[in-house]
Formats: structure tokens, sequence, C-alpha cells
């Protein structure tokens, strides 16, 4: 659900968003259910048909509501859910297109552990930076832990939506070829993404359109400068923890 709280990167707040402001006035979503629905802890509930009639549809109205409005935007083809979270949309892929029956794709892009980890540690919380959260005990461990739940939960949706509805791609191989990985991904979904492609690669400003959720920067108009990295070489500490707790899911993504 929208927190209406935080702002649009058109830049209102959603409640005054063109976009999102008129589903936000009329619709009667219930936030605790859908979150109840998407949260990892009621994913088993999810995949086993164990979530009542009532909930169900209350879903259904809900998903159907809020992604048909969009889809009738006349700017629209595709609506992109940029969600990461291992904890509260582990199901909402599941959700969107068991109980909503929407055409769901699923992009897996990854990043080596040790460059999300090093990221969190540098930059922190997006969260927490646009005072949304406090800083919590513990909070550069936290990525360590999320990246290999959100990525064991987003390897288990090619069984759960599908193969043919799924596709894994690296943050890596994207900045090495954005030209290539674009047309990759524009033939998943069956969309021509080469103007796309063509504004990454010459560096144009992109417009932030409406986005609700993301990273600080959403909110300015920016032009890409991918740059190819080597990962960084983590404190030692840093390093024994995520291999222990990253190693498995790791190799499965291809990450040595």
């Amino acid at each position: 659900s929208l927190d209406s709280s935080r702002r649009c990167t058109c830049g209102h707040h959603y409640q005054g968003c063109k976009l999102y402001g008129p589903w936000l006035t009329q619709s009667k979503r219930d936030p605790h259910l859908i979150r109840n629905i998407e949260n990892r802890d009621g994913l088993n509930d999810l995949l086993k048909g164990k979530t009542s009639d009532a909930e169900n549809r209350s879903y259904r109205d809900y998903g159907r509501g809020l992604f048909g409005h969009l889809s009738r935007d006349p700017g629209v083809q595709v609506i992109v859910d940029s969600s990461k979270s291992a904890r509260d949309a582990a199901g909402r892929p599941i959700a969107l297109s068991r109980l909503a029956g929407l055409e769901v794709y699923v992009l897996h892009l990854t990043r080596s552990p040790q460059s999300t980890i090093w990221s969190y540690i540098r930059h922190g919380s997006n969260w927490v930076a646009e005072g949304h959260r406090r800083r919590q005990p513990l909070e550069n461990w936290r990525p360590i832990i999320g990246w290999t739940l959100a990525n064991r939960c987003a390897l288990n949706l090619k069984d759960q939506i599908g193969q043919d509805r799924y596709i894994h791609m690296s943050f890596e191989d994207f900045v090495s070829n954005p030209g290539k990985a674009l047309k990759q991904i524009g033939e998943f979904i069956g969309l021509d993404f080469s103007t796309v492609a063509d504004e990454v690669t010459s560096g144009e400003l992109i417009a932030p359109g409406h986005s609700v959720g993301g990273n600080r920067a959403r909110l300015v108009p920016k032009s890409l400068k991918l740059r190819q990295k080597s990962d960084p070489e983590l404190p030692l500490h840093y390093r024994i923890v995520s291999k222990l707790v990253c190693g498995k899911v790791a190799r499965k993504l291809g990450y040595d």
C-alpha cells in the first residue's frame, strides 16, 4: 500500500499526485490485509491457497483497482514494481498473479553481495535517510540477511510464476552492456526498449515520471553514468559472515 506521507517523483505527496492521488482518494483498500498477504510471514498460506475467500476478494479488488487505474493513463505501456523487500513484499508477485489475475513478469536483478553490503555501509538505508524509520542496532548487518532472503524468495518465483515469466540478470552484466541488457528485457516482455537503451547509453537526462519509492536519488532527473567496478574489499568480519550467510544463494546466482 502507498504511504501518503511520502513524495512521488513528480514532487507532490502521493495524495496530491495527479496519477496516484485520485486512486488514493477513492480506494477502500485495507493496508493491513495487503501487508498480511504480501508479507513473508504469510507466504506459506498464500502458496498453499489458505487465504480466505474474503481476503482473496479484497486483495483482488485492490490489485485490479490500482493497476487498472494506472494502466488507463495513455502514456503507460508497462507498470514496474521495483519492490525488493525480503519481508514486506516477498509474496507480492504471486498475489498479483494468482489473486488479482494480473499478467506478472519477474525481472530478478541482482548485485554482488559484497557491493550491496558495502553500498549499505557507506550510504545507509533510504528509509532512514528520508526519516521514515530510525537507525536500528546492528544496522550495517541488515543487508547481509536482507540480500540472502530477498534473493532466495526471488529465485523461488521461477517455479511459482513460471519459467517463461521469470528472468535473472546481474547488475554487473547490465552495466557492462546496457544496450544488450535492455534489448533482452524488452524481448522478455514483448516491448521495444531501443529508445530507452539510446537514452541510457547517450547520457541523456531521464525524467523520473511517477515513482513512489526507491532510492532517494529518484526525486531529481538524472543521466546515468554506468561504470563497471570491481567488488570492494570488505572488512574481514563482514567477509566471513557474508560468506557464511550469502554463500549458497550467491553461488546459484553466479557469484563466487
